[in-house]
């Protein structure tokens, strides 16, 4: 990897919802980075050799989904996506 990657991967952890970015104070969150484009587990996980193993010899996609089930918990749980206004669509 290249040191450059390391601003790229690190978007893209927080754009999966798998990292979340938030403040807190005396423990409450008091502000979260929303998500601008989220993007898969998958496209955080894929870039980096030490996820290798969940792609091959044999795909792992019952570990692949549980961790995009943490992250889609943690995308609601932190209301990192604001929710999209249906009647102004």
């Amino acid at each position: 990897m290249r040191p450059h990657d390391t601003i790229r991967l690190a978007r893209l952890a927080q754009q999966s919802g798998l990292f979340p970015v938030f403040e807190a104070e005396h423990g409450e969150v008091t502000s979260v980075a929303k998500i601008r484009q989220r993007v898969p587990v998958e496209a955080y996980l894929m870039p980096q050799k030490r996820f290798a193993h969940l792609f091959a010899p044999q795909r792992r996609d019952d570990v692949i989904a549980k961790l995009q089930m943490q992250a889609d918990r943690n995308i609601r749980d932190y209301r990192l996506i604001d929710p999209v206004d249906v009647e102004g669509a």
